[in-house]
């Protein structure tokens, strides 16, 4: 009876055999497809076609495993010699029927029967499986588990798509600018300490942000997801302009559905000070907000001054250099991006206060002992035009003098490489002193007339006066327009 199930032993039979459960998995799907071409009318034979599907799915599920227990009888066969390959197809075909009648019908249902003793004295004593086949068959079977573990590693795996970037907007709510100190003109750079709250509305309801996780995530397959929490966009705040700078808090807070992100740093700021109008300037001092998220990459950011006002401030109280400067109690935001390529801009927010330079140490300790110094130099008008020598040395006397001045005054003027406001005025007022020596060379050189000398001093007298009126109106005038612009103008005239 076991013996009946093989179909023949020849090499149509054991091509027939072989090929016998893809022509009925074929027949199936064929079944299949023309149930599907003429659907039933009634609810009864929708489910006898569902159910005749069903039973095919489950036939052709059946076949696959007996056909997987057969390439691995044939392949145990073949190893031990047992003939050629059809023959072993054709024996591995009873063996595969005698099995059945144990009620065994695939690889994993014989690989427990070999675990189970009494199972495989039956198969032994059946005598289905003797012999040498069954330590080969043994260790087939483990190398056909090695097999289905490996082809299910290296299954390809339907890759998902890599999300989209999604921009994220950080609304500046607060800015408070503290501790202002050192200005330094020649280092260029300003002592502050900042605090500042950003928010994220409706942050709470993204899950991606509220991840108490800090560093860029990933998905199981090892992919960035794009996605980072809060505290990684807390953790890319940057501050370009900072020269050294330490962070003295930095956290993420609730408030309703969003999200706050609070840093509090302080340190040294670069700032470009333009003394150009020293000393009757205004500076800026400025602390730029950045965040190292690129607009066209992948985990863009903007910054954006809110829907509502944002409370903005600098604490003027506790001004250090009120002595030096005058504070003014605002703070400006802007927003703008930063970048060296156009093709990769980053977001960025420019806070900026301004401060006014206090000129009356300026004009009382250089501009009016320069202005007293040239003024002085009128006693030259009054000597006699013939007489040169005595002209000159007075002239030569107050020049050396005003020289020397000026280097006395150069310790508290700022070394930059153009004229500032101070030093314009100093040199008109030099350039009234020299005008006397031109005017005593006149009569020793020229040869000029006592009568057409005495017409040259009034005419001298008159442009020394002019050039000595103009200088200190033109000087106290910008003093004018500083005290002018304290109430009004933020900002200072551009360098």
């Amino acid at each position: 009876m076991r013996t009946g199930v093989a179909t023949g032993s020849g090499r149509d039979g054991g091509v027939a055999s072989a090929n016998a459960p893809r022509a009925v998995i074929t027949a199936a799907a064929a079944a299949g497809k023309e149930e599907s071409r003429s659907p039933p009318r009634a609810t009864g034979e929708i489910i006898a076609s569902i159910t005749k599907r069903m039973s095919s799915c489950a036939i052709m599920e059946a076949l696959a495993d007996s056909f997987e227990l057969k390439k691995v009888l044939t392949r145990s066969l073949v190893m031990i010699g047992a003939g050629d390959l059809e023959a072993c197809k054709a024996q591995a075909k009873v063996i595969e029927g005698g099995l059945a009648s144990l009620y065994i019908r695939t690889v994993e249902q014989l690989k427990e029967a070999f675990e189970e003793p009494e199972l495989l004295n039956q198969i032994l004593s059946e005598g289905f499986i003797k012999g040498r086949l069954l330590s080969v068959l043994r260790e087939e079977l483990k190398n056909s588990q090695v097999r289905s573990a490996w082809k299910a590693v290296l299954k390809p795996k339907t890759i998902k798509p890599m999300n989209r970037p999604l921009l994220r907007r950080l609304d500046v709510i607060r800015v408070d600018i503290t501790n202002i100190s050192e200005i330094n003109q020649i280092d260029q750079t300003f002592y502050a300490r900042v605090f500042i709250i950003l928010r994220i509305k409706d942050g709470m309801l993204d899950d991606d942000l509220v991840k108490d996780f800090e560093g860029f995530p990933f998905d199981e397959d090892g992919r960035p997801t794009f996605r980072p929490s809060a505290k990684w966009y807390l953790n890319q705040l940057d501050y370009p302009n900072a020269r050294d700078i330490r962070t003295l808090d930095s956290k993420v807070t609730t408030e309703g559905n969003d999200l706050k992100l609070i840093q509090r740093i302080e340190g040294l700021f670069n700032q470009r000070f333009c003394l150009r109008d020293f000393p009757f300037d205004q500076q800026d001092l400025t602390v730029t907000l950045s965040a190292n998220c690129a607009l066209e990459g992948p985990v863009p950011v903007e910054f954006h001054l809110g829907d509502e006002p944002a409370q903005l401030g600098v604490d003027t109280v506790n001004f250090a250099l009120t002595d030096i400067y005058n504070l003014f109690p605002e703070v400006t935001a802007k927003t703008m991006t930063l970048g060296a390529s156009s093709t990769r801009r980053f977001p960025a927010v420019q806070l900026r206060v301004n401060v006014q330079r206090k000129s009356e140490f300026i004009k009382l300790n250089a501009a009016m002992p320069c202005s007293c110094i040239a003024l002085l130099s009128l006693s030259t008008f009054f000597l006699p035009s013939e007489d040169t020598a005595d002209r000159l040395e007075n002239t030569i006397t107050i020049l050396l003098t005003a020289v020397a001045f000026r280097f006395t005054t150069n310790n508290y003027l700022p070394m930059v490489s153009y004229m500032t406001v101070i030093d314009k005025f100093t040199l008109l007022c030099t350039g009234a002193i020299v005008i006397h020596s031109v005017l005593g060379l006149l009569f020793y050189w020229a040869g000029v007339e006592v009568e057409l000398l005495e017409v040259f001093n009034k005419i001298f007298l008159g442009v020394f006066l002019a050039t000595w009126a103009s200088a200190n109106i033109w000087f106290l005038h910008k003093g004018i327009d500083d005290d002018e612009e304290e109430d009004g103008t933020l900002f200072p005239r551009p360098c």
